[in-house]
């Protein structure tokens, strides 16, 4: 009769002798990788900004040097009148005549006469006396024909005007602006006919001047 056999019992297999079993490495943490990373890019970005910084083409200065684009003088080129209270630039096409025992000054396109009315010009100044008035007194009490509505106050050589729109003779419109100054004030008027345009009478304000 056969002798049972023993149950089967599992042997792990024994290392050859002389041998060293492999080794099986262990995970690389998550955690040390990201922190590479950042280091890593910590360093570019270092090395960008201290490379930049030594460059002619470093693009993040906080002060930018810019060149000012100087504005063109749009007078530049145009005649000078100086008379005894006040100076101004006129272009040189125009033409001028000074009343004599007023001081009164027109410019004209056309060739001044003896006799001529300078205050008829397209573009006249005269001159007054201002005895302490203001402004606004001072326009109420020589030119009454002026309404306040139609009034508008400006700074002329830091002084102030005044100025309003006027109709004369057969509806020839024009524009008054009043400069006071130095217990003067010069009226300086455009009338709308003979070709010289508004833009001429207001560049001609723009360079006025009081005689210090």
């Amino acid at each position: 009769m056969d002798q049972p056999q023993p149950p089967y019992q599992f042997q792990p297999p024994q290392p050859v002798p002389g041998t060293t079993p492999p080794v099986m490495p262990a995970p690389r943490s998550r955690n040390g990788l990201v922190i590479g990373l950042v280091v890593l890019a910590v360093a570019i970005i270092a090395g960008y900004f201290v490379l930049a910084q030594n460059q002619s083409w470093w693009p993040f200065s906080s002060e930018v040097a810019l060149s000012p684009t100087p504005t063109p003088d749009s007078t530049a080129g145009w005649k000078t009148y100086s008379g005894a209270v006040f100076s101004i630039k006129y272009p040189g096409n125009l033409n001028y005549r000074v009343r004599d025992f007023d001081q009164a000054l027109g410019f004209t396109t056309e060739a001044p006469k003896n006799g001529d009315d300078v205050t008829s010009y397209p573009i006249s100044f005269t001159i007054a006396e201002n005895k302490n008035l203001t402004p606004e007194q001072w326009v109420l009490q020589h030119n009454a024909g002026i309404k306040s509505s139609e009034q508008m106050n400006l700074t002329i050589d830091g002084s102030a005007a005044i100025q309003s729109p006027i109709v004369v003779g057969i509806g020839i419109r024009g524009i008054e602006t009043f400069i006071f100054g130095n217990g003067k004030v010069v009226i300086a008027s455009w009338l709308e006919q003979n070709g010289i345009s508004r833009g001429i009478y207001d560049q001609i304000l723009s360079t006025f001047r009081f005689t210090k």
